[in-house]
């Protein structure tokens, strides 16, 4: 099967889009057409502007920019001394590929090297031929089960099993109405990932009744075996889809056994003794992610030359199944710490990496809250139980009592000052001090012994105290999370306790701090929560669930939050979607449009940072401003394409300051025609044309300096003869790259825009200011191709697209 670009829509969409101008398509399968009925934010009708920010007393204005908040997310996640269990996890290359797997898009076509890691040693449990056999015969298949049970692998197989064609991911959040009403490629197989219904929070699967579903279901299965393509749907959600003639079946997914599992990975590379030893280390509770590592360690100590000792199986087991920092969280739990252990476990747990000074300011504060709540109950008498009141003589039986001894009286604390700091590090404890140099000034705080632990912390905190501990635990935070720098360590806290009860997290925090909240981080620190829930691979499509909410349904800045958060690591996981919801901002809130079509830029940014998924970016773009008429009922929506266009040629990265459409070229030359496209249609805009050309002078000065940093001279030689480019910068030249570039501006530019580019790129070149920008070989290469190319014959000679 030919591998497919990553970053391509479904090819029904772009076989599509030029031929429907007026739908308004996403860069993915799911267009206009697909747009949720009950989605009240679904309609081009423009949102009257909000003066909600106003009327409350809010300044919008100190709000803190999208690119300051995408820049620091980065920089937390590239340093990764925050991170625990589940997002990020541990350090080195553990570490890295959980990152590596947090950056690659959840949506899209299903890459070759996806499909061979998920079929790798691939174990089909005992109903993988039920799923199979529905598949074949209706098309599609729905598999239902927990988490951690294998439901994208076995999907991808039942597809490959069933298809030798190439294989798409829809976004977990298309609605059945959706996916009946899409069009599917004759052979091609589809996969929709955790899927659910979006709509009110609190309202699960949108408010729809289970007869309309199943009449939705029906229409799905007939719409896929018309057009002889295979759909799988994955959910954690076990329902019934219809019953009767052209319903869909619903699988209970369950995992192999683990011991088939491992045999067939471990296979003849161990000893049976090893083999045997591992089967008995599987806890009862365990995903298929951690399967699957543990059997990796196994394989890769049995083939170092000390091969597996005595206790490496166990020892192994206990870190791929986090078994033993689980035991160690709740042994200590078990051993009744008290009130001030309680009280720093749970501070350290959402403000891990501050300095001790501000722990401990911390920690006094959320004691002084849980004494509101929780009272410290009154000191007792020696030899009486807490809580026990005298007994009256005579009150249970009428008969004589000899009264209790006269109890002694209460001895003061020795004089002395309590050395809290020596006491918080115990061999027995969870917690340790670890240093830190960076910046060249030495500091030092508390962190969990194991940051595995951190995620177990916060399930026994969970399981062992009640809604007053809570409520105090809320009262705190609304107030942590107000101070710089510590809200994105709070927000990575909610995150991990996400996974014990998200609806806690969201009820309790994150809608009312989307909602503005009280000070101006909260809304930024619910932001990064969502980013940091998409670091893992169950709460990611939680966190789309909660911003896809906003955006359809919520208040006016709880629509800013989520774009907000579909400009970064959300965005990133789901592009498709983002750039969907973006652009559904842009062109229904008047007065979110302006920030939603920021976002875009930021987004735009973020993916060509990670490199992949940037040219999603484009070609939504391009088919919009190819699509909309600039005279006549599309007008604002065209003005409002060019207005996006230009910011996403202007955006920079968000940590180098370097133009990311300039990163963006040099990597992915190929697509370089939408992004000429784009900047013809805004150079050939009036009111667009100056930022156009200021982002198009911006780029090659970019260029230009990274070459003559490199070599000298923009494309020069290594001192082998040999052109050579930075192993980072991608196989074309900056000189190809400007070439190409001015030969498909030209290609879209009619002879006197040619020449008023010209003349205007001379007048850029001449003031004061660009003088000292070093751009001359990359402008006049520019100028070149634009004197050589001729025009395309789509447009007229006034400008505009015929």
């Amino acid at each position: 099967m030919q591998e497919r670009d990553s970053e391509d829509a479904d090819p029904q969409e772009a076989a599509q889009a030029p031929r429907e101008p007026a739908a308004e398509a996403a860069p993915n399968a799911e267009s206009q057409a697909e747009t949720d009925a009950e989605d009240p934010a679904h309609t081009d009708k423009p949102r009257p502007e909000n003066k909600q920010d106003k009327q409350n007393g809010q300044d919008t204005s100190e709000r803190p920019g999208i690119a300051v908040i995408n820049a620091f997310f980065s920089e937390v996640i590239a340093n990764g001394s925050t991170f625990g269990a589940g997002l990020g996890e541990g350090d080195g290359a553990a570490r890295g590929l959980a990152m590596a797997a947090a950056q690659r898009p959840v949506t899209g076509s299903v890459s070759v090297p996806e499909i061979a890691e998920a079929l790798d040693h691939y174990v089909a449990p005992a109903c993988y031929d039920e799923a199979l056999h529905a598949l074949r015969s209706e098309g599609v298949v729905v598999l239902a089960g927990p988490e951690g049970t294998g439901k994208r692998a076995a999907a991808i197989s039942l597809l490959r099993d069933s298809t030798g064609e190439g294989l798409w991911a829809l976004s977990p959040t298309a609605t059945l109405e959706t996916l009946a009403s899409r069009t599917y490629n004759r052979g091609a197989g589809y996969v929709v990932l955790d899927h659910f219904e979006p709509g009110p929070r609190g309202q699960g699967g949108g408010g729809r009744q289970a007869r309309v579903a199943a009449f939705d279901w029906q229409r799905v299965s007939g719409q896929v075996r018309e057009a002889g393509a295979y759909l799988v749907v994955t959910t954690t959600a076990v329902r019934d889809a219809g019953t009767g003639a052209g319903a869909v079946r619903t699988v209970r997914w369950e995992p192999p056994h683990p011991e088939r599992v491992l045999r067939a990975r471990l296979g003849a590379s161990v000893d049976e003794a090893v083999l045997v030893q591992a089967v008995e280390a599987v806890p009862e509770v365990w995903t298929m992610t951690d399967l699957v590592r543990f059997a990796k360690d196994v394989l890769a100590v049995a083939g170092s030359a000390g091969g597996v000792g005595d206790g490496a199986v166990e020892a192994m087991a206990g870190e791929a199944f986090r078994v033993a920092a689980r035991r160690q969280v709740a042994a200590w739990f078990d051993g009744e710490p008290t009130r001030r252990e309680v009280v720093e476990i749970t501070v350290l747990a959402f403000v891990l990496g501050v300095g001790e000074r501000e722990f401990e300011a911390y920690a006094a504060g959320f004691e002084r809250v849980l004494e509101g709540h929780v009272p410290v109950p009154p000191p007792h008498p020696a030899g009486s139980a807490p809580g026990s009141a005298p007994v009256q003589a005579g009150a249970a039986t009428g008969t004589a009592v000899e009264p209790a001894p006269a109890a002694e009286p209460f001895q003061p604390a020795a004089d002395a000052l309590p050395q809290r700091r020596s006491g918080r590090i115990t061999p027995g404890g969870l917690l340790k001090l670890q240093r830190h140099s960076g910046g060249g000034t030495p500091r030092r705080f508390l962190a969990f012994k194991n940051p595995v632990q951190h995620r177990f912390v916060l399930a026994e905190l969970w399981d062992r105290f009640d809604g007053a501990f809570w409520d105090a635990a809320g009262e705190w935070l609304d107030e942590v999370a107000g101070d710089p720098g510590t809200h994105v360590v709070v927000a990575k806290g909610l995150a991990l306790l996400s996974f014990e009860s998200f609806d806690e997290v969201e009820t309790g925090y994150l809608a009312r701090w989307a909602d503005g909240g009280r000070l101006p981080l909260h809304q930024e620190t619910a932001v990064l929560t969502l980013w940091f829930m998409c670091l893992d691979e169950t709460l990611a499509p939680v966190a789309l669930g909660a911003a896809t909410s906003w955006v359809g349904y919520g208040t006016p800045r709880q629509r800013r939050a989520g774009a907000l958060a579909f400009s970064g690591q959300l965005g990133v996981r789901y592009p498709d979607e983002a750039l969907r919801r973006l652009w559904q901002l842009i062109v229904q809130d008047t007065d979110l449009s302006p920030e939603a079509t920021a976002a875009m830029a930021q987004l735009f940014a973020t993916l060509a940072s990670h490199g992949e998924g940037a040219g999603k970016v484009l070609l939504l773009l391009d088919a919009k401003v190819r699509g909309l008429a600039p005279t006549g009922a599309d007008r604002r929506r065209y003005k409002l394409a060019l207005a996006a266009a230009v910011q996403v040629l202007s955006v920079r990265a968000p940590q180098t300051g370097v133009p990311s459409i300039a990163i963006f070229l040099a990597e992915r030359p190929d697509r370089l025609p939408a992004a000429a496209a784009v900047w013809a249609a805004a150079l050939r805009h009036r009111p667009c044309r100056h930022d156009a050309l200021l982002a198009l002078w911006e780029v090659l000065g970019a260029l230009e300096r990274r070459a003559r940093h490199s070599y000298g001279t923009p494309g020069g030689t290594a001192p082998d003869g040999t052109f050579q480019r930075p192993a980072s910068a991608g196989p074309a030249s900056d000189i190809a790259v400007v070439r190409a570039l001015g030969g498909a501006l030209a290609e879209r530019l009619p002879p006197h825009e040619r020449e008023l580019l010209r003349k205007d790129l001379g007048h850029i070149a001449l003031s004061a200011r660009n003088r000292r920008t070093r751009s001359k070989v990359l402008t006049e290469v520019l100028l070149a191709a634009l004197d050589r190319a001729e025009p395309r014959t789509d447009q007229t000679e006034s400008g505009e697209p015929a």
